[in-house]
């Protein structure tokens, strides 16, 4: 049974096929004033994780492409390797093996 707030996001990510048109209702879910700009690309991560879960692959991939550019401008080095794992997921389930490949191997540069 989805939470409240997961079924929030599924219910948008079922309005929007347009995935920027769809970050711009995810934002306003987020209205806060984040003192540590990472915290907001962790929101991003978050909800693009629930859509994932349930099968929203190319919503997800969206977020997590726009999360990455935040922990990137903030030089948030996990984040940015969180990310990386979420992409290569992403793709995989979307049969795109080489850049699934890609993603990981970006994470694991990160992580040695």
């Amino acid at each position: 049974m989805p939470s409240k707030e997961e079924k929030i996001v599924i219910d948008l990510a079922n309005s929007f096929s347009d995935s920027s048109e769809f970050i711009n209702h995810i934002e306003k879910l987020f209205p806060y004033n984040y003192v540590n700009i990472s915290d907001k690309a962790f929101d991003f991560e978050r909800v693009g994780s629930i859509l994932f879960q349930y099968s929203f692959f190319k919503h997800a991939l969206f977020l997590w492409h726009h999360a990455l550019q935040i922990y990137i401008n903030v030089s948030d080095r996990l984040g940015c390797g969180r990310c990386f794992i979420n992409l290569g997921n992403a793709y995989n389930n979307l049969g795109d093996y080489r850049k699934a490949i890609e993603y990981y191997e970006k994470s694991l540069s990160i992580a040695k």
